[in-house]
Order: structure tokens, then C-alpha cells, then sequence
């Protein structure tokens, strides 16, 4: 499979590339450092995107068999008024300008795994809370891919890898 990832240094996307290079697949990455992303990687596919500025670039998503997205702000970290709305604002601008790139490609990626978490909210008695109502997951399946999906992670604890 060919697969381009956004996020691929974080805690999940690079597990989630050793996994894809383990069985042999291509894999391509966004990243906003690039040369980081080969540091941390290994030898790879890095093109570089700043997602809160610009739409991913076409060329690294035309033809893919699957596009990851897992890059946004860290919610590891202490959650005042600006990191929430870093951490909103990584999600929703994020994800629009991955599904501005991914328009224009040729063949538009078989499928979009827009990666969200869950979350514990506090008691909120009979009030609806759900993430897929907000706008970031909603923007995902807007023409982006012919299999969108929308996975929602629990926590994701970072473990010892043995040597």
C-alpha cells in the first residue's frame, strides 16, 4: 500500500509508520520539519506542510491508497484558554487544508482515517455530548476520499519498547 501520514512523529503516527515499513508498504509524511521527521524516521518520504497555513501539498496525496491524519497541537499539556483553543484550532484548520490538498489530487487517496480521541468530559447529567458534532471530524467526510473513517482513540500511553 501506498499510505501518507500527517502527525507521524507523535506518539501514535510513528508506531503507526514502524508498523507500515515492517510490512513493506510505502509510506509518505507531512511534516512541518521535514528533515526532523527523516531524524526521527529513519530513510522516508518527507514533504513539508505547515497545516495551519497553507493546504497540504497534492503531490504527496495523489494516488495514495490510504491518507493518515493524526497532526495536532498536544492536549499533553496543561489545558488553559490558549492551549484549547491551539488544540481546536490545530484540529479544524488542520483538517481543512488536508482536505484542500486532497481535492485537487489525481486520483483522489482511496480512503481519509481522520484520527480524533475521546474523552472524559465530567458529570453533565442528561446534556448530549459528542465530538463527531464538531467541525473538524464533519470536514473529513466533505469530498475528501472514497472511504472516509473517523477513528476515536482512548488514551495513548507512552510504553518501554524492548531492545
Amino acid at each position: 500500500m501506498n499510505v501518507t501520514l500527517t502527525g507521524a512523529t507523535g506518539l501514535i503516527g510513528a508506531r503507526i509508520v514502524r508498523a507500515l515499513q515492517a510490512r513493506g508498504d510505502a509510506v509518505t509524511v507531512l511534516s512541518r520539519d521535514p528533515e526532523r521527521a527523516r531524524a526521527a524516521l529513519g530513510d522516508i518520504e518527507a514533504h513539508a506542510w505547515q497545516p495551519l497555513h497553507e493546504p497540504a501539498p497534492s503531490a504527496a496525496l495523489s494516488g495514495r491508497d490510504a491518507v493518515v491524519h493524526l497532526a495536532g497541537e498536544s492536549v499533553a499539556q496543561r489545558w488553559t484558554d490558549a492551549s484549547r483553543r491551539a488544540i481546536r484550532e490545530s484540529r479544524e484548520i488542520g483538517t481543512r487544508n488536508l482536505i484542500s490538498g486532497i481535492a485537487p489530487a489525481d486520483p483522489r487517496p482511496r480512503a481519509l482515517i481522520s484520527a480524533s480521541a475521546v474523552g472524559y468530559y465530567g458529570p453533565r447529567g442528561d446534556e448530549p455530548i459528542a465530538e463527531a458534532a464538531t467541525s473538524w471530524p464533519r470536514s473529513a467526510w466533505r469530498g475528501s476520499a472514497r472511504r472516509p473513517g473517523l477513528p476515536s482513540t482512548g488514551c495513548a500511553w507512552p510504553t518501554c519498547e524492548p531492545a
